[in-house]
């Protein structure tokens, strides 16, 4: 195996935002659209801001937005709702084999940065968004444009950071059963939730996918087609603590896929191939309002297992992924200037493993300090100041 150590460069980057506008033009539009530009965000400059006062292109999407919009996935949530490129080979962002869909913010391949509560989820640089519980998302931040200074190299298009739900502030315990049929989608679960534990299951039966590719002009062709399509989802996060959180989200997915060849336009399946992919996300989350202390860690593992028989009905011969990301990351805040600016200071250690057929492996370790300087000019006008010194080591 070839080592290779890269230092990051030290990046800054320097923001003004015209809160007056921004203002005037939402009111403007109220008659068109609504926005809520009191919303508060943090992925942009991992701090608490509105929309208004957030400097970069940010895009919040709700759960109450992905369930009214009857999407039955995050996949097709973000790249709708957001108005991001994806590569895929299933509706869902489900894989193909050994083959990961991944999602691309302004165009730029293996540049977008996936996060759960501010953790990277991301498998060899590839964005997937199939590893969380549906019924888990309470809202997801898409921060478009370089997010590296405060981030890294991972985030040149952009970052997705997927916050999960905590425990609400309620009497007793509350939750609802589910059911729904339709022709391309059926499911069912259960959700419960109490003032400690916020958990859910559900199951999900997909329609087989026969268009996986289309034949070229002259009517031939790589041939595609997903069958047998089930995922199961189950979620538990819990308080533990005043300030502490812990968080466990688990997907499996399991389908068949066929592969051929287009012959005149129609399709002529001779392969069979059977995958199981299993997702288990683990967090314990920190925060501190009051004394401006921040810490989050975790650890996102991944298995695969792609079946796939030459010439079905053939033994097949499997094909097997194991990946985990593990990361830390701790940050303070502090108020200056009375109150008017602010400043953080924090770091970030992750690790990324991946290991095909328990023979070869690749592994990929990353170390970094940043600080994000937020200065209040005037009423109208602001400064933020970002700089991240990094080391990666392949």
């Amino acid at each position: 195996m070839r080592n290779v150590s890269k230092s990051l460069l030290m990046t800054a980057l320097i923001c003004g935002s015209l809160g007056i506008t921004a203002s005037a033009y939402a009111a403007e539009a109220d008659g068109i659209q609504s926005f809520n530009l009191d919303q508060i965000v943090v992925t942009a400059t991992r701090t608490e801001k509105t929309m208004l006062e957030t400097p970069a292109n940010t895009r919040v999407i709700t759960g109450k937005e992905i369930r009214d919009g009857g999407y039955t996935n995050v996949f097709d949530a973000v790249k709708n709702l957001a108005q991001a490129n994806a590569h895929t080979y299933q509706e869902d962002g489900a894989p193909y084999g050994g083959m990961a869909s991944r999602i691309r913010i302004r165009g730029i391949d293996n540049g977008t940065l996936v996060l759960v509560n501010g953790m990277s989820t991301n498998f060899a640089n590839a964005s997937a968004l199939t590893n969380i519980p549906m019924d888990q998302i309470e809202k997801i931040e898409v921060v478009k444009g370089s997010g590296s200074v405060l981030y890294g190299p991972q985030a040149m298009g952009g970052v997705i950071n997927i916050i999960t739900k905590s425990p609400a502030e309620t009497e007793g315990v509350q939750g609802n059963v589910f059911a729904s049929a339709g022709s391309r989608h059926r499911d069912f679960g259960v959700n419960a939730r109490s003032s400690i534990v916020d958990a859910g299951f559900s199951k999900t039966f997909t329609a087989d996918l026969n268009s996986g590719t289309e034949p070229g002009t002259t009517g031939k062709g790589a041939a595609l087609r997903f069958k047998d399509r089930r995922k199961e989802q189950m979620y538990l996060d819990a308080r533990i603590a005043k300030d502490t959180t812990f968080n466990y989200g688990r997907v499996v997915s399991r389908g068949a896929y066929e592969s051929g060849n287009y012959v005149n336009y129609k399709p002529v399946f001779e392969k069979l191939g059977n995958q199981k992919q299993v997702f288990n996300d683990y967090s314990v989350l920190y925060d501190n309002k009051d004394n401006g202390w921040k810490a989050a860690a975790g650890s996102h593992d991944m298995k695969l297992d792609a079946a796939y028989a030459k010439n079905s009905p053939q033994t097949p011969d499997p094909n097997r992924y194991k990946s985990y990301n593990t990361s830390l990351d701790v940050q303070k805040r502090l108020d200056l200037a009375g109150g008017d600016d602010s400043l953080i200071l924090g770091g970030t250690v992750n690790r990324e493993e991946m290991k095909y057929q328990e023979k070869q492996k690749n592994s990929f370790n990353s170390y970094s300090l940043y600080q994000s300087y937020d200065h209040q000019f005037t009423d109208r006008y602001s400064m933020i100041f970002g700089v991240q010194i990094g080391r990666a080591h392949v």
